[in-house]
């Protein structure tokens, strides 16, 4: 990389953090592998990857939280999914970012090279983050290969497009900010101090859930949680249901617990010679730990002190500002622009979108 560019902006950040949020959701899009639902191609590092080399690896991890923060706080992803992203784009652009950098603006590594081991980083620290959270069972690891073979595959596959892009999107981000911007949230219907005191209460609560491995307890907090949620004030039934339904995206850290607890674990047989009585018991504790990550998220998101975002000086914290401003319209325009992606990857090109993504300033 030879252009030397200014100092992160908030716009720049802004610019970076749509378009990874934008190629995120239509990632979401695609269809999964049956036995490893987790495994995406992480189209968005193609612009991952040039912002990586535009301005380090601490703005880069900043940048991978905040679009997993988007999409918990404004497109309804499971606060589980949030928690496992953040364990694992900090320790990965903390830990391995620097030398990848390095190697990349340096050119012993390519881009090609530089999105093998970055993906390949995300995937084993993401597979750890999920052991440690909610499966807590050494078999779980037996997907390592297969990870690392999708690593090589999908990082040099999004590589290519990160190489077309990076031309279109150094010289974007080199482009000097405009003037300040005045950013203007939605309105806050809530009060600051009811805000603070929910939003530290929620992730009080947390810290049992994650940490405490009693099944009554989470029961409990499960059974409390739900209730509350269910005798909220709402219009109809389905009001009172839908907060529930982010349990249902929860099923295949489900079918792996089932099948490392119910059909592998050791103990008394309670069902023929299949399932024993300590592996359903280990089982509902996890089940019911992520149950209760899961509800406690949108209580969390409801209470996220937004007002300080735009208040801030930080490039990041503003830019995440912007990005919350824009985030609705990126949102809504994405059917469109997803015949277009498909065009694009089939002449090979990300470029134009990225251009017209930019363009447009959702």
């Amino acid at each position: 990389m030879s252009r030397a560019f200014p100092r992160l902006s908030a716009e720049a950040f802004s610019s970076a953090l749509l378009a990874a949020a934008f190629l995120q959701a239509l990632e979401g899009a695609l269809p999964r592998i049956p036995l490893f639902p987790w495994l995406k191609p992480g189209i968005s590092d193609a612009v991952v990857l040039p912002f990586l080399a535009c301005y380090g690896s601490i703005p880069t991890a900043a940048l991978l939280i905040c679009r997993d923060m988007l999409g918990w706080l404004l497109a309804g992803q499971p606060f589980s999914g949030f928690i496992i992203g953040t364990l694992a784009s900090a320790a990965t652009f903390l830990l391995l970012g620097p030398i990848v950098r390095f190697a990349l603006t340096r050119g012993f590594l390519g881009y090609v090279g530089a999105g093998v081991a970055l993906t390949a980083g995300l995937n084993l620290a993401q597979l750890a983050a999920v052991d440690a959270l909610f499966i807590r069972h050494a078999g779980f690891f037996f997907q390592i290969p297969a990870m690392l073979l999708w690593s090589a595959l999908a990082g040099a596959t999004t590589a290519v497009f990160a190489h077309k892009a990076a031309p279109v999107l150094e010289e974007l981000w080199s482009r000097p900010p405009p003037g300040e911007e005045s950013i203007s949230l939605p309105a806050d219907e809530m009060k600051p101090l009811r805000r603070g005191m929910i939003f530290t209460v929620s992730w009080l609560r947390l810290i049992p859930v994650l940490a405490l491995p009693f099944l009554r307890v989470q029961i409990l907090m499960f059974a409390v949680t739900g209730l509350i949620i269910f005798l909220r004030r709402a219009p109809d039934v389905n009001a009172r249901l839908r907060p529930f339904r982010p349990l249902l995206k929860a099923w295949p850290l489900l079918v792996f617990q089932a099948w490392l607890y119910l059909f592998q674990g050791e103990g008394t047989f309670i069902v023929n010679d299949w399932v024993t009585l300590e592996g359903l018991q280990i089982f509902l504790l996890q089940a019911f730990r992520l149950f209760n990550v899961i509800l406690i998220g949108p209580r969390l998101a409801a209470a996220f002190p937004r007002g300080a975002l735009a208040r801030s000086e930080s490039p990041v914290l503003r830019g995440l500002a912007l990005a919350w401003v824009r985030m609705p319209r990126l949102l809504a325009s994405c059917s469109d622009h997803a015949a277009a992606f498909r065009r694009a990857l089939r002449r090979g090109d990300v470029s134009p979108l990225l251009v017209r993504l930019h363009g447009e300033r959702v």
